[in-house]
């Protein structure tokens, strides 16, 4: 995955992820973060586990996905 559209995906989740927080916490401040604020190590952790998450939506993750689908309908039962 392009780096750019991976830091742009992480910027977008943080910030979804701050505005959450105050939906649920109006007289707060949240505790999220700008991707900027973040160290460069940070940053880079983030932005893997962002990348592997969204990959988990690519036809390729078909498979896995269908495997998890049949694991949560064992557990229902």
């Amino acid at each position: 995955m392009n780096r750019k559209r991976l830091e742009f995906a992480a910027e977008k989740f943080l910030l979804a992820m701050g505005q959450e927080f105050l939906k649920a916490n109006p007289n707060g401040e949240t505790p999220v973060r700008k991707l900027a604020d973040y160290s460069p190590e940070q940053r880079s952790m983030l932005m893997k586990a962002i990348g592997r998450v969204l990959q988990s939506s690519f036809p390729t993750a078909d498979a896995e996905f269908e495997a998890w689908v049949e694991r949560q309908r064992q557990a229902a039962e």
